[in-house]
């Protein structure tokens, strides 16, 4: 299915966003990449890719890398303040 300019003009109007002439055909290329894309990820088979791991959670398999614990990353910190890891301040008061 193409994207049309009327198109994005129609739905524009509906998310009351204002766009110019000139931004429509433009809007309407970037749409239509955007699910050609898309329309590629659905040829992929489902189960190619498994989905990303939260921090902390344990392996698939059981067998991650050994990682420190917390007690071992405080010890190794310059400065330390309630269980976490203080740094410098980078950003200035205004």
């Amino acid at each position: 299915m193409k994207i049309t300019p009327e198109q994005v003009k129609h739905t524009a109007a509906m998310a009351k966003l204002p766009l110019a002439d000139d931004e429509l055909a433009e809007m309407a290329g970037q749409l239509q990449e955007f699910l050609d894309y898309v329309n590629i990820l659905k040829k992929l088979p489902s189960g190619a890719a498994s989905p990303p791991l939260a921090p902390g959670d344990p392996s698939p398999q059981g067998q991650g890398e050994a990682c420190l614990s917390q007690e071992e990353v405080l010890a190794l910190a310059p400065d330390s303040s309630q269980g976490m890891v203080r740094v410098p301040r980078v950003i200035a008061d205004e």
